[in-house]
């Protein structure tokens, strides 16, 4: 493993627990397969009895499950359905006014695709959001719940497209349609069909089973679930189900889960298979709205007959594995990103002040999520190998020891100038005034406001001009000694009207003889965001 010695887990603590869950997993087929006996499939949609379900594809990725050929298809009538392509929202506002004119009903479901080789993680994530946040703004028939569902495309290593597996709202406690804002969170799916995968094989083959579930890992890695959970839930579309799909095309160049695989196992795909041709379409079951049997060549919801017991634990056993890899390399990049975070916390120095506040805010970030992980443990993140302990640890020693940049120097005058004098003691100016050259060399990003204070013994008028002589006169210094353009200075002299202490004592009046040396940023700019640790 590549965890830090120090950082690693009991193994003996995995391996059994990999062994119980296999012995839990025989005992419970036995009580399946008499739940198998007696458990309903769906039936084919008898299109002469009512009409044809209108299914609509949305999202960025909805022309991929439509045939490219130069020209643009927005139809296609298969499996017993009528789909219809929905590019943008606006395209999806006009196919549910058309079906609603057409056949005095809204459409029958919403399916979101996402295509797994459609682009990296960034784009995906991006094109998910825009899709989502320009839904929002149209305000799409908000007086009707479309049913939505998720539909992950993704090669599982088989010989041919088709459904690996599936999960519904109804499986949920409490679960069925309900209104876009109370809706189904694709969290929520994806545990519950990581809970049907590891329970139990969903084909024949182990290294399908544990690429199927390895999808929902690569999921996690990509932070996909926000984007595409928000966009499922932004009316009027509903989150009901998560389909994973089996594309098995080899993708033209490889995406974020090919590229994913190969940055986990090494190997790369044999490009022998490569296809333009459309994704196969779904069925997911709110489009049938039925109980009936399954149509033949298609899978059934209900779980398939299993094979023997021996089997059975080494399919758990091959698909616990890749978990466990999966999640002690999440662990160990997220240990490295805290560990970056704290040598560059610790290496900056103070009086460089706008990267000090940036590292101390990214640290800042690390401890919120690293002690959210510690509440609420992701899968990929589990099976005894987060220590969120020890980075908690490191993440307040480090906050312990934080103190704010100083942005401003107070220099007495008489330190500096002959009373009612203006022009500065050169073994005093090298003196007093090299702290602050340090500081302004330090920070070229920002500006500098020198400004000038006296008591208030003489007129105002020729205390404002002395004031203000005297922040010239160590701007000039400045210029001259740190080789700095005056353009990067402000001068201000304030006098007598910005007293910090009594005029009425001599001790006061000492204070009140000062000049203020503050830094402050070039010209406002966006706050720099915290890096997520996930």
């Amino acid at each position: 493993m590549c965890l830090p010695t120090e950082m690693q887990p009991g193994w003996l603590q995995v391996a059994a627990a990999v062994l119980a869950a296999g012995a839990a997993v025989v005992a419970l087929d036995l009580v399946e397969r008499r739940r198998d006996a007696h458990a309903g499939t769906l039936e084919s949609v008898d299109t002469s009895a009512r009409e044809l379900p209108v299914i609509v594809v949305v999202g960025p990725y909805a022309g991929a499950l439509f045939p490219g050929d130069g020209k643009r298809i927005a139809l296609r009538r298969e499996r017993d359905a009528l789909w219809l392509r929905a590019d943008t929202p606006a395209e999806l506002d006009d196919a549910m006014t058309q079906v609603k004119t057409s056949r005095g009903s809204f459409p029958d479901l919403a399916i979101l695709p996402v295509v797994a080789e459609g682009d990296d993680d960034g784009t995906l994530r991006h094109e998910f959001s825009t899709w989502r946040n320009t839904l929002r703004e149209s305000f799409c028939h908000p007086e009707y719940v479309l049913p939505c569902s998720v539909v992950v495309y993704a090669r599982l290593g088989g010989t041919a497209a088709g459904q690996a597996c599936s999960i519904s709202s109804g499986d949920l406690p409490g679960g069925g349609a309900r209104r876009p804002a109370n809706g189904v969170k694709l969290r929520d799916l994806m545990t519950a069909m990581r809970r049907r995968l590891t329970g139990a094989p969903q084909s024949g083959s182990p290294s399908r089973d544990a690429l199927t579930l390895a999808v929902l890992d690569w999921f996690d890695a990509a932070t996909l679930e926000p984007s595409v959970s928000s966009l499922a839930n932004t009316s009027p579309l509903a989150l009901r189900d998560l389909v994973l799909m089996d594309a098995g095309q080899q993708p033209a160049r490889p995406g974020a889960w090919t590229s994913w695989l190969i940055v986990k196992t090494g190997l790369r795909p044999d490009p022998a298979n490569l296809s333009m041709s459309p994704l196969s379409l779904p069925l997911p079951r709110a489009a049938l709205q039925t109980d009936a049997p399954a149509r033949p060549g298609e899978r059934a919801f209900a779980p398939r007959q299993r094979g023997d017991a021996l089997d059975l634990v080494y399919s758990v056993a091959a698909t616990m594995t890749v978990a466990v890899i999966v999640s002690a390399w999440m662990n160990h990049r997220l240990i490295e990103r805290v560990a970056d975070d704290l040598v560059q916390y610790w290496s900056t120095p103070n009086e460089a002040i706008s990267r000090k506040r940036i590292t101390h805010a990214q640290i800042e970030q690390d401890r919120v999520q690293a002690s959210a992980l510690l509440e609420n443990m992701p899968v990929a993140y589990g099976w005894g190998l987060y220590r969120g302990h020890a980075l908690l640890a490191a993440l307040d020693t480090a906050l312990a020891a934080y103190q704010p940049p100083v942005t401003t120097v107070q220099i007495d005058s008489l330190s500096l100038f002959m009373p009612g004098r203006v022009t500065l003691d050169p073994g005093a100016a090298q003196r007093e005034l090299r702290r602050a050259l340090r500081l302004i060399v330090a920070n070229p990003d920002q500006r500098v406001l020198i400004a000038g204070h006296t008591d208030s013994e003489g007129s105002p008028d020729a205390n404002f001009r002395l004031s203000e002589a005297r922040a010239r006169a160590i701007r000039d210094w400045f210029v001259t000694v740190g080789r700095l353009p005056a353009t990067r200075f402000a001068i201000q002299g304030f006098g007598h009207t910005r007293p910090i202490a009594d005029n009425g004592s001599a001790a006061g009046r000492a204070r009140n003889r000062r000049v203020d040396i503050s830094l402050f940023p070039a010209a406002p700019r966006p706050v720099e965001r915290p890096r997520d640790l996930l």
